[in-house]
């Protein structure tokens, strides 16, 4: 009720789900997978294992389905190392992620390499998802002002 009202940080977490679980009216699966996607856009790790312990007993579609809730949540709130690091699970798990997802978790990689120059979660989702034949070859390069020098790899 409370994301439909429009106060969805109110409902993250373990909280209003134990209270409803407590007064005999259990959440269905999409409205943990809505909280979780919450809780990931605000980057609450302890209610995010939590949910994601629940998930852990499910089929492989209901995790697919979580896991891309959990994206999706950290995509919007700008958290791309956490997202590619969920997009990694999904591959480890058998999972496909949705291109869209995979695409943007990506662009926004690649936009905070061309902030800070950190380029070693980029490379190691390009590499999974190489390995999981999701994308073709990659090529990586950095411009290096103070030395005048770009560097090439090819993933």
């Amino acid at each position: 009720m409370y994301i439909c009202a429009g106060h969805g940080l109110e409902a993250e977490g373990e909280g209003q789900l134990w209270q409803m679980k407590l007064a005999g009216k259990g959440a269905d699966a999409d409205l943990y997978d809505i909280v979780l996607a919450i809780c990931a856009l605000r980057k609450e790790p302890r209610s995010i294992s939590w949910i994601l312990a629940r998930a852990e007993v499910t089929s492989l579609m209901c995790k697919k389905k979580t896991l891309s809730w959990l994206v999706r949540g950290y995509i919007k709130g700008g958290h791309f190392d956490e997202a590619a690091e969920a997009l990694i699970k999904m591959l480890d798990l058998g999972l496909c992620p949705e291109y869209l997802d995979r695409a943007a978790v990506l662009q926004g990689l690649g936009r905070r390499i061309q902030q800070s120059g950190i380029v070693d979660t980029y490379r190691k989702l390009c590499k999974h998802l190489s390995d999981a034949n999701l994308i073709g070859l990659c090529l990586v390069y950095l411009y290096f002002k103070r030395y005048k020098l770009w560097i090439m790899r090819m993933l």
